[in-house]
C-alpha cells in the first residue's frame, strides 16, 4: 500500500529537500544522532526526482548540442531522466543499510522514512517507479486522485540499484557534481 500525504504531520521531523547523496548522508546521520536523544521522533528524509532530473537534464541537452560526435551525445542521452530516480534508489540502500545496523539497532527508535516529494510533478509515475512501503509520497492535493489511482509496477526503491549506482557514477565521469547542482536548488527553494 502506497502512503500518501498532502502535507506532513505536524509531528514530523522532515529534512527535505535532498539532492545529492553527500546531502542525504549527512541528513542521515543527523536524524540518527537525533533519534539517541528522541527515539519516538519521526524523521522523513526529502527526495524531489523530479526536480534534480529538469536541472540535469538542461545540463545534457546543452553538453548533447555542443559535443563533437554523435557517439558522445548518445552516451549523454543515456542518462536523460534517470538521475533522479537513480539518486533516489541509491539513497534508499544507504538508508536500509544503516537501518539493518548495529548502530540502529541499539537505538530501539522509530526508523527514518524516505519522503519522496512529488509537488510540482506526475505523482503517478513517481508512484509507479518508486514504489516502497517504507516510502511516503507527498502530492497535491489537487492531485491526490491520480496519485491514489496510481499502479506501482517496475522494481520500485529496492532493485535497479547496480544500474542506478552505475548512472550516478557515469555522471561523475562526466564531471557533473550532484553535490554543486543540489546546492544550488536548495539555495533557490530557500529564496
Amino acid at each position: 500500500m502506497v502512503e500518501l500525504w498532502t502535507a506532513p504531520p505536524k509531528d514530523a521531523v522532515v529534512i527535505r529537500p535532498l539532492h545529492s547523496l553527500e546531502r542525504f548522508d549527512a541528513a542521515l546521520e543527523a536524524a540518527l544522532e537525533a533519534l539517541t536523544r528522541e527515539p519516538e521522533t519521526a524523521f522523513y528524509l526529502g527526495l524531489r526526482p523530479w526536480e534534480l532530473d529538469e536541472s540535469v537534464d538542461r545540463i545534457l541537452a546543452s553538453r548533447m548540442s555542443a559535443a563533437p560526435t554523435e557517439s558522445i551525445r548518445a552516451s549523454y542521452r543515456t542518462l536523460l531522466g534517470k538521475v533522479g530516480h537513480s539518486l533516489a534508489r541509491v539513497a534508499f540502500r544507504r538508508l536500509q543499510t544503516a537501518l539493518n545496523g548495529e548502530r540502529f539497532a541499539r537505538l530501539g527508535a522509530a526508523a527514518p522514512r524516505l519522503l519522496i516529494d512529488c509537488l510540482g510533478a506526475d505523482p503517478a509515475a513517481a508512484i509507479a517507479a518508486l514504489h516502497h512501503d517504507d516510502a511516503v509520497f507527498l502530492v497535491g492535493a489537487r492531485r491526490r486522485a491520480e496519485a491514489e489511482a496510481a499502479r506501482p509496477c517496475g522494481p520500485g526503491l529496492e532493485r535497479g540499484f547496480a544500474e542506478a549506482k552505475q548512472t550516478l557514477d557515469k555522471l561523475a565521469n562526466y564531471q557533473i557534481d550532484l553535490g554543486a547542482i543540489g546546492a544550488e536548488l536548495e539555495r533557490i527553494a530557500r529564496a
